[in-house]
């Protein structure tokens, strides 16, 4: 599909899935080029997401709740396919039940305010993995996926 006739919800969560897919690629790459199960049940790893992605739509001006989880189901189709969701619909329940993920939601969303606060006047397409400072989740990544 042609990018100007992608609805903005769609536009945010590409861009911002285009900038979590390396450190995705990190954890498939540890494992065998296969992203292991407990990947999708890590409350730290989901939660970080979630807070990222909250921020940048956000940012990006959604403030519908059902036009931001339909964000977030993009989001996370891309990072994690037929897999979305699943966690989208466990996001409510996590941010409640797990100390783990509302840290994580919270570091996803220190982080990625951080990132937003350094583009300046850009936009969300302008995010690069140079740009992007994610030390939470590059700390967490390496602790919890090491290379084998």
């Amino acid at each position: 599909m042609l990018e100007f006739l992608k609805p903005k919800n769609v536009k945010v969560a590409v861009a911002v899935a285009q900038l979590f897919r390396p450190a995705i690629h990190a954890i498939e790459s540890s494992h065998g080029g296969v992203l292991p199960a407990s990947a999708l049940q890590d409350d730290y790893l989901i939660g970080y997401l979630a807070g990222a992605i909250a921020v940048a739509a956000n940012f990006a001006g959604i403030v519908n709740p059902k036009l931001n989880g339909l964000t977030n189901l993009h989001f996370f189709d891309r990072l994690f396919p037929r897999h979305g969701l699943n966690i989208c619909r466990a996001h409510p329940e996590k941010l409640e039940n797990s100390d783990d993920y509302l840290k994580a939601y919270q570091d996803g969303i220190t982080d990625f305010n951080k990132i937003i606060g350094d583009l300046g006047a850009m936009d969300l397409k302008s995010i690069s993995g140079d740009l992007a400072d994610m030390t939470h989740l590059r700390e967490h990544i390496e602790q919890a996926y090491p290379l084998e």
